[in-house]
């Protein structure tokens, strides 16, 4: 089987792998080809396209836009991008300042709380992209929490004493965006989506796919999104989302997207 893992995250965001290490880790779990999706960040392509380029390994340029449908959050997949496209690096400059700023005003919101943590703490987890994971792991490391989902119940979710409303990129902004850089832009693990309409609108507004298959999938999950895909004419795609934590390896190299299901226009331009 020619199983294709096109959704996983490096060190450049909030994963814990360089972007070569997810390339050699997924030629020993067997995948016949992998994207590294990273979170508002195309930083790591470079290292994994140079890294898989003399590898028996297919590699996908992606990433993953955090944005916003009205007031539902919607992550939303970028694949087969040009990952040098001026447009595209535009905004992911502004993204990456708005999260820095963003976690200078939480940390500030932290010490005003009593917590000794600074933004050294953070800057050794993330080679450019900071985000709420890598406070959540500065406290749980300062003995200030026990687990990362600890301190985002306690105070990094939204309506806790720490958190910090975050840069709105705009839904139809990240799809036009992909579609400038050649790409193809994909609804990530739809079953998170709050408001399942979100989707029609999605479709009505140009993206092109649905990421029917990931681990927070269900077997019917995955029957009801490849409905959905023909439904309204989008190709699906599937991946893990792995992280490098310890549960993403129950699911790395076993969640993806079959060759034979994948719409040819995400491997070529």
């Amino acid at each position: 089987m020619k199983l294709l893992d096109l959704h996983t995250h490096s060190s450049y965001s909030d994963g814990t792998y360089a972007p070569s290490a997810i390339v050699d880790l997924a030629l020993r779990k067997g995948l016949y080809g992998l994207s590294i999706t990273d979170h508002d960040c195309v930083d790591g392509i470079e290292e994994a396209i140079e890294y898989a380029k003399y590898k028996n390994i297919i590699f996908v340029p992606g990433i993953e836009f955090s944005c916003f449908y009205g007031d539902e959050e919607i992550h939303i997949l970028g694949y087969n991008i040009d990952h040098k496209c001026p447009s595209l690096l535009d905004i992911t400059n502004r993204l990456r300042n708005a999260r820095l700023e963003r976690a200078l005003k939480m940390i500030q919101n932290l010490n005003s709380m009593g917590f000794e943590i600074s933004f050294d703490d953070l800057e050794k987890q993330s080679l450019t992209s900071i985000g709420r994971p890598h406070i959540g792991q500065a406290l749980v490391e300062k003995g200030y929490a026990r687990s990362i989902q600890e301190t985002f119940e306690k105070y990094l979710s939204q309506g806790m004493p720490a958190y910090v409303e975050r840069y709105r990129l705009l839904a139809q902004d990240a799809i036009r965006l992909i579609h400038e850089a050649g790409g193809v832009s994909v609804i990530a693990h739809p079953y998170l989506i709050k408001n399942q309409s979100c989707i029609d609108a999605l479709a009505a507004m140009g993206i092109d796919g649905l990421e029917a298959y990931h681990s927070s999938h269900s077997n019917s999950n995955e029957k009801r999104y490849i409905y959905m895909a023909r439904r309204l004419g989008l190709c699906i795609t599937g991946g893990s989302d792995f992280h490098g934590r310890d549960s993403d390896f129950d699911f790395f190299g076993r969640v993806g997207i079959k060759l034979e299901e994948l719409d040819s226009k995400i491997l070529n331009r």
